[in-house]
């Protein structure tokens, strides 16, 4: 372990030059002959792993990634600091960090680092890539969305290097050690001597080492990235730890639901993810070759409400537009429907969700149920962390038209739609295209909304439209969903100017307790914080929060040593084997 009181040298990214230069990162190695090592186990890999996924990958470098597709993918092509199991809660395991330690006053991490490890081009891994990691994650030129999570980090320590296997971060406050240490090792390195000192970073989006030919760190290594179609996956030869037992794993894109589960009946694909339950019943009576998967609580569906004017949102963005600022929402003026939280608590009551989870998203063969209400963004697979005292909006449809009534929304012209001023209350809400359940689910929410008077229209698009749609804030309504994170960091869900703040949404108290939880290191204290924090936002309904989902995964069952968990549905796929040559079913 490092000590907190060890000599400290402070290195920003201007210094990256001279870490570089110092000979503390090497030059490519390989067999003397420029190629990389052959594999060491002659009888790996075998064969190869077909994943159909309902997206495809977009943002391949860490600060950068949003969706939970390309972050289960950079688990696979990168390394972090920690590795990470979960039990109840995140614990920690060695990965680029060999071992890490706490100052006494709770404030410093030490960690020191391996020396063995190599980008797929053959050139050392090293602390270099660790503070440009860091430095583009802070950066607001990059724009990284994850940037409040290290918004406690002391700007001199992101990280501080104090030799080339050792680093340190220094906390302004102290917290809860797991979000703390969660909040610097989540993210996956970056290879600072391909991105180079003079990266264009306000276009690192389009930097060829994010969209098109990203290196890795990690056990496997992209060798081809056919966009829209698929994206293939390798074994590193330059991996020191375990090598891949299977020889290639391809993701095959494909948008429709329906043409996926196709492809898994018909030996096209190994494993497809979320499985509507019907489909699960059904497989298990016709398919005994394909096994299901429970992964746990860590995905929800929503319906998010736009808080703000979006047309003032998109002028304050263009006002920031090339000064690296993001929009305070707490400046902006409400939307002209979704502004008041009682029109948003109207609406949820409007919608019977214990029906919907009857319905929808319970097995007709056994009766269980594959989701569960869902009261806010902290998964209730975090165990002492969740709020089990907050009473559910209930389901209420002349409550939800007294509750509008009240506040001026009436039927003035018989015409059915409810209006005011004369404005009908009439949107159009945004949602991710070729998925059973939403559909189903849209159809209930449709139908109850009509009874409250409500015209509520659909619009379905690409996975990819309805992200960018959240982004710009260009919406009136979403129906959408969260992967939740599995430490209590509330910050880029409700940050009034995270980029994730999707609803754009604001409330002084709700924010004095984000800042109060993220600063309190007494556990009690933070619990009770953390409490009223959730208590306070599902009061507001910036979401009607609908329900988490316990996913099904499907696998071939010629893949064997299958691991799924909350984590991820690729657990140690290094282990996972194909037969050789074994053609998939």
């Amino acid at each position: 372990m490092v000590s907190a009181t060890s000599a400290r040298f402070l290195l920003g990214s201007a210094a990256l030059g001279a870490l570089l230069a110092g000979g503390w990162a090497l030059g490519c190695a390989t067999d003397g002959q420029g190629t990389p090592p052959a594999p060491t186990d002659a009888h790996f890999p075998r064969g190869t792993l077909t994943i159909a996924s309902s997206t495809e990958a977009k943002d391949l470098l860490s600060p950068l990634m949003r969706s939970s597709f390309d972050i289960n993918l950079l688990d696979l092509i990168g390394s972090k600091l920690l590795d990470v199991e979960f039990d109840c809660g995140l614990k920690f395991k060695p990965s680029y960090a060999k071992s890490w330690s706490w100052s006494a006053d709770g404030k410093t991490l030490d960690i020191e680092l391996r020396d063995d490890l190599k980008w797929s081009d053959g050139t050392p891994v090293s602390a270099a890539d660790l503070v440009r990691l860091f430095d583009l994650v802070s950066d607001p030129k990059v724009g990284s969305p994850h940037a409040s999570e290290i918004a406690l980090l002391a700007p001199t320590a992101r990280p501080r290097v104090v030799d080339p296997t050792h680093v340190q971060f220094e906390f302004t406050d102290k917290n809860d050690p797991t979000a703390m240490v969660a909040s610097v090792t989540s993210f996956q390195l970056v290879p600072s001597h391909l991105l180079g000192p003079e990266v264009d970073r306000a276009s690192l989006a389009s930097n060829p080492l994010n969209s098109t030919a990203p290196v890795s760190s990690g056990p496997w290594t992209v060798s081809a990235w056919d966009k829209g179609q698929s994206l293939t996956l390798v074994p590193n030869p330059y991996w020191v730890g375990s090598a891949p037992k299977i020889a290639k794993v391809v993701f095959k894109a494909i948008p429709e639901y329906d043409t996926r589960l196709i492809e898994l009946q018909n030996g096209s694909v190994d494993m497809m993810e979320g499985v509507q339950v019907a489909d699960a019943d059904r497989l298990v009576k016709e398919h005994p070759e394909i096994k299901l998967y429970r992964r746990g609580w860590r995905n929800q569906d929503y319906i998010g409400w736009n808080n703000v004017d979006p047309k003032a949102y998109t002028a304050a963005a263009a006002a920031n537009e090339g000064t690296g600022k993001r929009v305070d929402v707490s400046k902006l003026p409400p939307h002209p429907l979704f502004g008041d939280p009682a029109v948003r608590r109207a609406l949820s009551m409007a919608i019977d969700v214990d029906r919907i989870i009857g319905d929808v998203l319970t097995s007709k063969a056994t009766g269980t149920a594959y989701a569960r209400r869902s009261f806010g963004t902290i998964t209730p697979e975090l165990c002492e962390a969740g709020n089990p005292e907050i009473p559910p909006v209930p389901h209420d449809v002349e409550g939800a038209k007294k509750a509008l009534a009240a506040v001026g929304w009436t039927d003035t012209n018989g015409d059915g739609v409810i209006d005011k001023d004369g404005v009908p209350f009439r949107f159009t809400m945004i949602a991710p295209s070729g998925n059973p359940r939403r559909t189903a689910v849209a159809a209930l929410v449709k139908a109850s909304f009509q009874e409250i008077g409500v015209d509520m229209q659909m619009e379905w698009l690409a996975n990819a439209a309805v992200g960018d749609r959240l982004r710009h804030r260009d919406f009136d309504a979403a129906f959408s969903g969260w992967s939740a994170m599995l430490w209590v960091d509330p910050s880029s869900a409700w940050g009034k100017d995270s980029e994730m703040n999707f609803i754009s949404y604001y409330d002084p108290k709700a924010s004095a307790l984000l800042d109060e939880g993220l600063r309190t290191s007494d556990p009690g204290r933070t619990r009770s914080v953390w409490s009223d924090f959730q208590a306070t936002v599902y009061a507001d309904q910036p979401y009607t929060f609908l329900y988490w989902m316990d996913e099904i995964d499907a696998v071939n069952a010629r893949v064997s040593d299958v691991q799924v968990d909350v984590v991820t549905p690729y657990r140690h796929l290094e282990a996972w084997s194909v037969p050789e040559d074994a053609p998939a079913r």
